[in-house]
């Protein structure tokens, strides 16, 4: 999966994989856990993920995986998220 989220405050992440009990996305910012992100689909479907665990991957430049679940996720944001 390769769809790409561009986050409402900065940055943008590439979703790695998604089901109906979690996200994982490679992050340009980091979050720490609790926090909630709002970003937008390329449909421009708004898409809300809670971080569970944001965590440094190795390189440049910086990348953070996020694993998280969906929140207030619409039919619509579940189905182009295949989930």
């Amino acid at each position: 999966m390769s769809l790409r989220v561009v986050w409402q405050k900065s940055g943008e992440a590439e979703v790695e994989s998604c089901d109906s009990k979690a996200i994982v996305l490679l992050s340009s910012i980091s979050a720490p856990p609790g926090t909630p992100l709002t970003g937008t689909l390329p449909s421009g479907t708004e898409v809300q993920v809670k971080v569970h665990v944001c965590k440094k991957q190795p390189g440049e430049p910086a990348r953070f995986r996020i694993q998280g679940r969906l929140f207030n996720a619409s039919r619509k944001v579940k189905d182009e998220l295949g989930v």
